[in-house]
């Protein structure tokens, strides 16, 4: 196969897997269960950005103050998500080489994960999320519950 015929096969892949995401985008519309509330988003939505947009009290304690605002750099954010959501990003691929986030291999900043389907969000105690402890699952419940798994 020549060079330009190889170029034009990748053109048009390329334009057509843009369409297929864009109709994609369309049609699926993700559901988002946080803290008791259910709400739609759309797909590739920032999931902070979803849950604080539907008034899910995201952060812990002090952190409602001070937090990074979602560029990855305090944790503040990390949540429990059960559901379709992007990859880690290379900045969570970092965090979760520091020493805090060692009890976390099944937590996610929410401020770098993507919405791709429906997804339920559980928050656990701490400054960090970092606790055992949930503050509040996707049915609501906000007492404090013995630890999961």
């Amino acid at each position: 196969m020549s060079r330009f015929r190889k170029d034009i096969y990748a053109a048009i892949f390329s334009n057509c897997s843009k369409l297929l995401f864009v109709v994609l985008k369309e049609i699926i519309v993700p559901k988002v269960t946080a803290q008791g509330k259910t709400f739609e988003c759309e797909v590739g939505d920032n999931l902070c950005q979803v849950l604080l947009a539907n008034n899910v009290e995201l952060y812990n304690g002090n952190a409602k103050i001070a937090n990074c605002r979602g560029i990855g750099a305090c944790g503040a954010c990390t949540v429990r998500v059960d559901g379709k959501v992007s990859n880690r990003s290379w900045i969570e691929t970092i965090w979760r080489l520091l020493p805090l986030s060692s009890p976390m291999a099944d937590r996610r900043l929410a401020c770098q994960t993507q919405v791709l389907g429906d997804v339920e969000v559980i928050k656990f105690e701490g400054f960090l999320g970092r606790g055992t402890g949930i503050v509040w699952t996707s049915e609501g419940k906000t007492e404090r519950i013995a630890q999961m798994d």
